[in-house]
């Protein structure tokens, strides 16, 4: 399987089909009020340092102008967006953009057009017309990754980026996941899967992992447990009692504490296209 792109491919499909209809939109719809106070709170952690990461690394030019799928609430699409000309933001979940549209208000970030709709590969946008097409934590929503690679690259003149959280890297969520009885798919590090199908598919991404810490209310915290273990089934007395436990432990001056790591993997898309047949 090491070097067998058919076998990765087939283990992408397998390792997300779990996640992906637990996963909906409606589902992230109903996340945005806990979400966006997870990136509030946050202060936009991780944002931060992969726009940070991204622009050292040149893939954020003068003048830039960036596509980003999946944007949420808008933890990374605002420090995109003080970094670039413009930005596109797809986010097809309707509290999900209306935070976004909110944060980017109150932020003064009048550079970001929101389009509330899907990104797929038949959606219309300007060939080659943005600087860095992105997606962030969104991954697990494409069984085809590959066929969504090959639209971002279509968008972008420069670079495309996948950042996506690796798994279960604190052992007391990995304790909380295995007390709730939650599947591996809920924590699955997808890192190893979208590397291995860009790399495999002619593409040579580099990769650099971010840390950072989740910090969000109590309140929060104790929804987005309850929300997680609601796709897979209706909590109990016994798992709220778990939760708050849980979150009490973590919990600092009212604020919930994790701490994450994030895989960010970029490429440049001309180096692709000088490898593609004419015509």
């Amino acid at each position: 399987m090491l070097n067998d792109i058919s076998a990765w491919t087939e283990a992408w499909r397998s390792a997300t089909e779990e996640m992906g209809r637990v996963s909906d939109t409606a589902y992230w719809d109903r996340r945005a009020e806990d979400y966006d106070d997870f990136i509030r709170t946050s202060e936009f952690a991780y944002g931060e340092a992969m726009a940070g990461l991204l622009a050292e690394a040149g893939c954020l030019p003068r003048g830039a102008r960036v596509l980003e799928i999946a944007s949420g609430v808008g933890a990374v699409t605002l420090p995109l967006a003080r970094l670039a000309a413009q930005l596109t933001a797809f986010e097809p979940a309707p509290g999900m953009a209306e935070r976004l549209a909110a944060n980017a208000a109150a932020a003064g970030q009048h550079n970001i057009a929101i389009r509330r709709e899907p990104f797929t590969a038949e959606t219309a946008v300007e060939p080659a017309g943005c600087d860095l097409a992105l997606m962030c934590h969104a991954a697990w929503q494409f069984p085809d990754l590959l066929g969504l690679v090959s639209a971002m690259e279509r968008a972008s003149r420069g670079f495309c980026c996948l950042a996506d959280t690796v798994g279960r890297t604190d052992a007391a969520t990995a304790a909380m996941h295995q007390t709730l009885g939650l599947p591996l798919a809920a924590a699955e590090d997808r890192t190893p899967y979208l590397f291995n199908l860009l790399y495999l598919s002619g593409r040579l991404p580099r990769l650099a992992y971010v840390p950072w810490t989740m910090r969000r209310s109590r309140a929060s915290a104790v929804a987005m447990w309850r929300m997680v273990l609601g796709k897979y089934r209706a909590p109990g007395a016994a798992d709220l009692a778990v939760i708050d436990k849980h979150v009490e432990e973590r919990s600092r001056d009212g604020v919930y504490e994790s701490p994450s790591v994030m895989a960010v993997l970029w490429w440049p898309v001309q180096a692709m296209r000088a490898t593609m047949p004419a015509g």
